[in-house]
């Protein structure tokens, strides 16, 4: 903002954030700065794991504590207010217990918008005290933006319809208030996407992208639809555009090789079918297996999938990637659907819903690993990956109540089995906090 705590003196710092017509903007981005994204893990992995992680987390606590001295002296003059400044206290001596029975208090009810934005970003509140907040200030600001925003990202992780639908409806309020912002228009492109809404979802990304060129979020999600669509060429241009404008996203560069190796093996499709070309590395495997994704040939993906986990058996161990797309292929064409898959002997469904449960075991054992002994910063998000398994379509033939009673009764077992623990996992993820948006 133009202000340089540093370089100037605290009482100058004060006065020049007062006299400022964005005051509450930097009040607000005080506030985020005393509460890294990492402070409450800091506090709980040093009670859960104090020989593994004490150190290092002791240093961050260390390098944290000077900084933030400084920015609450200046928040005191700046905002100064019994609550609030008793509420920052808290965050600064990480007592967390003290941060959250404030917070439950009814005055935290009555705080102006800008904090109860800040406060409805502190996923540890919980998700209903932190809509209660969010409401409270948007009845006392109508149509603030930020505020609706605010609310539709506050169940963000959460699937469920209830919580989707609740999100369409603040980010139309989002984008009825401000019709022009892209953050607003990427928001609600996003809902409708997650409705399954898809000609809406492009239409407000396409939106989003004509209001700030420079944007990539919707720049990389038109990209996936394009991809999905076996747009390919409107897919690589979008995600290297995307690709110039954030160089240091991994993950759009591991979606851009993907795009691209699947684009390499649509010319070899029509040959693969009739038995005349054979992939030959898993480079090969891979594309074609994606490639059939897009042409609904599920046992092929399936097959595909085994064979290059069969020649590199570290290719299955990617979290969140090739191993949980395989068991859709299986399900899927265990269940008879696709192209390919209507004529199969029961003998083969069999063996399809066999690799499908090997592989989702798999998967759920890596994740109850990483819940338990990994780093914030190196967990993927369990909880919101959880809900989608029990709710993703593409493993209905395995999961639900009617499909499995059609299967053998080992089966039957063995799969209520899988969700009880999927269920018994996503219980003991309530107090992993929820990722960021993208």
């Amino acid at each position: 903002f133009g202000i340089n705590p540093d370089a100037i003196s605290l009482d100058d710092a004060s006065i020049q954030i007062s006299v400022s017509t964005i005051r509450d903007r930097i009040v607000l981005s005080l506030d985020r700065l005393l509460a890294p994204d990492r402070i409450w893990d800091w506090e709980r992995l040093m009670s859960r794991h104090p020989t593994k992680y004490t150190p290092q987390l002791r240093e961050d606590l260390e390098a944290y504590a000077p900084k933030a001295a400084g920015v609450l002296a200046l928040l005191k003059r700046v905002d100064t207010d019994p609550f609030r400044d008793t509420v920052r206290d808290a965050i600064v001596a990480v007592d967390q217990a003290r941060f959250l029975q404030l917070v439950s208090q009814d005055e935290a009810l009555q705080q102006p918008a800008t904090f109860a934005e800040y406060l409805g970003e502190q996923k540890e509140i919980g998700t209903e005290r932190r809509r209660e907040l969010l409401r409270a200030a948007v009845i006392r600001r109508p149509g603030k933006l930020e505020l609706l925003i605010a609310l539709g990202w506050i169940t963000n992780g959460d699937n469920g319809k209830a919580a989707k639908a609740d999100r369409l409806r603040w980010f139309q309020a989002s984008v009825a208030a401000a019709p022009y912002n892209a953050w607003a228009q990427f928001s609600l492109g996003l809902a409708h996407h997650q409705m399954g809404n898809d000609d809406e979802a492009i239409a407000c990304y396409t939106k989003s992208h004509e209001l700030d060129p420079n944007f990539m979020l919707p720049i990389r999600n038109l990209a996936y639809y394009s991809a999905e669509n076996g747009q390919f060429d409107e897919a690589i241009s979008g995600l290297k555009k995307a690709l110039e404008l954030e160089p240091n996203e991994t993950n759009l560069q591991n979606y851009l090789t993907k795009v691209e190796r699947t684009a390499a093996a649509q010319v070899n499709f029509a040959n693969f079918q009739s038995g005349r070309f054979t992939p030959a590395s898993n480079e090969e495997r891979l594309g074609m297996a994606d490639w059939c994704r897009v042409k609904k040939h599920w046992h092929a993906a399936a097959g595909l999938s085994a064979d290059a986990f069969a020649n590199d058996p570290k290719l299955a161990d990617e979290l969140n990637s090739h191993r949980y797309n395989a068991a859709c292929y299986a399900s899927l064409a265990a269940a008879g659907q696709g192209e390919d898959a209507a004529e199969l002997e029961e003998k083969e469904r069999t063996r399809l819903r066999r690799l499908a449960y090997d592989w989702l075991r798999a998967e759920l054992a890596a994740y109850s690993s990483q819940l338990i002994n990994g780093t914030p910063d190196a967990q993927t998000p369990v909880r919101p990956l959880m809900t989608h398994w029990q709710q993703d379509p593409d493993l209905a033939s395995i999961r639900d109540a009617e499909s499995l009673t059609k299967l053998p009764e080992s089966q039957q077992k063995a799969f209520k089995q899988l969700w009880s623990d999927v269920a018994e996992l996503l219980k003991r993820t309530e107090t992993q906090p929820v990722p960021k948006p993208e």
